[in-house]
């Protein structure tokens, strides 16, 4: 007993010794808060390690990096916060000297792969401010940076995406983009991982991270331009699958993406972009199993959104107008401004028809020659070529005209069109006679823009649109249009040009009399279009 009571006795006296004392005066902490308001502020020449942050405790720049290899969490999250003030609070005052670039790049680097996601994003915003801040030590950050980004966003074998968080992986391109900007030869020097962290950007599930890769790309075409030559390709590789995204915002920036990109030497990519294949071209993989060929274009054209579709007339019309090998690929994307003359929103249409006379004025530009001669030699138009311009644009026909069409086309755009006319007519005449509706509108509509343009030079190509046009005329949707586009093309012909090719289609022997029936309909509209100016 007696040894339990000299226990109890001790374990009193122990409690007593530590007994919380009173609260001590606030007036000391007063003071010292004082002192520190009313301290001359620090010079812009200070070193940022000498700048004092109050987060709840004075931390300085060295105490804050020291504390980001702590092993606690809370630790190290406060340290990316208190460096992220330090840094934010003398934004535009003053740089990282060297010393304090390194230190900070060999702290915050292992950082970028923690094992808590929160921290790997927190040392990604904090490397974002840094350079942003002090644009001159970014050359000091990258070797300490650029091979842990590389190797969160891809892998050296399969190029997909190694960091698990869409966070993080949308402040890792955060943290690219910043970098292109301050120092763009640095990442130049980096291309093979740029290129790899791009391409994994593209591939992303994440739309976020796909919108910020194509602003790296276009951040790089901006920056780099002709440098990009040997790359260009691969870049432009890698947004194009996201022409076709499910999201408007990211169709809307790859558009911009393949605009600047392509000038720069990957021209030769609008062939994959359209969807062409030469017919005496096979690939070799084709022998062995199934290809598939998208035109991204075509789904351009005909987008869901009006932006999107805006973007797109803005791209085609800059290529046929800036270009340098616009004249090669003027056959493969006139058909995208001729459509667009019968877009469904007035805004674009308009912006379409503005275009057209852009281009026409680059043509003639580009043939100069050649445009001056037909100036200076071509025989005055006709008496039915004046009557035919004169009721289609000043009287009845004016109705048939899309409302964008005010006025006759400049002369460039009318040689481009009758040009490609080659190549437009049989591609209109299988689109119309197709099984799939949406196209075959669309082809019906893009034909009366054709004929608006191209005037008497369809006459060479009748033995190729006629027939189709007598397919499609009987045609609930689309024969009013081809009934009107028949009138506005035999109002720039003579009625025998026309005949020579319906009448025998009309007595054709062994013809049921049912097949005749859309021949006279279209013969009935060419006629009455000849009637209208003889």
């Amino acid at each position: 007993m007696a040894g339990s009571t000299d226990v109890d006795a001790i374990w009193h006296k122990l409690k007593l010794d530590n007994r919380v004392k009173s609260r001590p005066s606030a007036a000391p902490h007063e003071a010292k808060c004082s002192a520190l308001s009313t301290a001359p502020p620090v010079s812009a020449a200070t070193p940022l390690c000498q700048a004092v942050v109050h987060t709840g405790t004075a931390s300085s720049f060295e105490g804050s990096v020291s504390r980001l290899a702590s092993d606690r969490l809370s630790v190290r999250r406060q340290a990316l916060q208190d460096l992220q003030a330090l840094v934010t609070s003398r934004l535009g005052e003053s740089t990282l000297t060297p010393a304090e670039a390194n230190k900070l790049g060999q702290a915050t680097a292992p950082l970028l792969a923690d094992a808590v996601a929160s921290c790997r994003e927190g040392a990604a915003n904090l490397l974002i401010i840094t350079v942003q801040a002090s644009p001159s030590c970014t050359a000091k950050l990258l070797p300490y940076i650029l091979p842990t980004m590389h190797s969160k966003l891809c892998t050296s074998s399969s190029e997909e995406a190694h960091e698990q968080s869409e966070e993080v992986r949308a402040a890792l391109i955060k943290l690219l983009i910043s970098i292109i900007q301050t120092h763009p030869q640095g990442i130049f020097d980096e291309g093979d991982k740029v290129l790899g962290m791009l391409a994994s950007s593209a591939r992303d599930a994440c739309a976020d991270v796909n919108v910020l890769g194509c602003e790296a790309l276009c951040l790089l075409a901006t920056v780099h331009g002709p440098a990009l030559a040997v790359v260009s390709k691969q870049l432009v590789a890698c947004a194009m699958p996201l022409l076709a995204h499910r999201l408007q915002k990211v169709r809307l920036v790859a558009v911009r993406a393949v605009q600047l990109l392509v000038p720069w030497g990957a021209h030769e990519l609008i062939l994959t972009l359209t969807g062409f294949q030469d017919p005496n071209n096979v690939p070799l993989e084709e022998f062995y199993g199934p290809s598939v060929t998208v035109n991204f274009f075509a789904k351009l054209a005909c987008d869901s959104s009006i932006k999107v579709r805006a973007a797109f007339l803005a791209l085609v019309g800059w290529w046929m107008t800036h270009l340098d090998s616009r004249q090669e690929h003027e056959g493969r994307l006139l058909p995208y401004l001729l459509a667009a003359l019968s877009d469904s929103c007035p805004a674009i249409s308009n912006a379409a028809w503005s275009i057209l006379q852009q281009v026409g004025g680059v043509y003639e530009r580009d043939h100069e020659s050649e445009v001056q001669d037909m100036v200076d030699y071509a025989p005055a138009p006709d008496a039915q070529t004046t009557q035919a311009l004169q009721w289609l644009y000043k009287g009845a026909g004016r109705k048939l005209l899309p409302a964008c069409v005010r006025e006759r086309a400049g002369l460039g755009v009318r040689l481009l069109t009758q040009r490609c006319l080659g190549l437009l007519a049989g591609a209109l005449a299988a689109e119309m006679t197709g099984w799939k509706e949406q196209e075959a509108d669309r082809a019906v509509a893009m034909l009366r823009s054709c004929i608006i343009l191209a005037e008497d030079a369809l006459a060479d190509h009748l033995g190729t649109l006629l027939p189709a046009m007598c397919k499609v005329i009987e045609n609930p949707q689309s024969g009013e249009s081809i009934a009107g586009s028949m009138e506005i093309m035999a109002s720039f012909m003579q009625p025998q040009q026309q005949l020579q090719w319906l009448l025998p289609m009309l007595t054709k022997p062994g013809g049921a009399s049912e097949a005749r029936i859309p021949v006279l309909h279209l013969l009935t509209c060419a006629l009455e279009g000849s009637g209208m100016t003889n």
